[in-house]
C-alpha cells in the first residue's frame, strides 16, 4: 500500500460520507441514534460539504507526484483526522452514539495512523 492508495480510500469514504450527509443528513444520523433536528440536519450539511472538499482534495492528492505539496496534504489531513478520532472516541464514550459509533471511531483512528505512517514513517512516498 502506498500513500496514493490511502489518499484514494479518504477520497472515496469521504465523498459517500458526503453525500449522505448532504442529501440523507436524517437518515444518516439515525442510524447512529442522533435525534433529527432542523440545526443537526443544517450542520449536518455543512459538515457534508467540507468531507466532499476533503474528498476532492484527497482525490486530486492521490494522482500527483511525490512533492512537498502532496506531504503538506497528507500533514494536515493527519492531524485533521487525528483530531477527529479524538472527538468521536469522547463522543462515544459519552453515549453522544449509539453502538454504530464505534464505527467511525475506528474509521478516524485508523485514517489517521495510515496518514501518519506515510508521513512520518514513509516520507518519500
Amino acid at each position: 500500500m502506498n500513500s496514493k492508495t490511502v489518499l484514494l480510500v479518504k477520497a472515496v469514504i469521504s465523498v459517500v460520507l458526503a453525500l449522505l450527509l448532504l442529501f440523507l443528513p436524517s437518515t444518516f444520523g439515525g442510524w447512529f441514534g442522533l435525534p433529527s433536528q432542523d440545526v443537526g440536519n443544517l450542520m449536518a450539511r455543512f459538515f457534508g460539504v467540507a468531507l466532499l472538499g476533503i474528498g476532492l482534495i484527497c482525490y486530486v492528492s492521490s494522482s500527483a507526484t511525490a512533492s512537498a505539496l502532496r506531504k503538506n496534504v497528507i500533514l494536515s489531513l493527519f492531524i485533521t483526522d487525528t483530531i477527529g478520532f479524538i472527538l468521536a472516541l469522547i463522543a462515544q464514550l459519552q453515549g453522544a452514539f449509539n453502538g454504530l459509533g464505534w464505527l467511525i471511531v475506528a474509521l478516524w483512528l485508523i485514517l489517521a495512523l495510515l496518514l501518519g505512517y506515510f508521513y512520518f514513517l514513509r516520507p518519500e512516498d
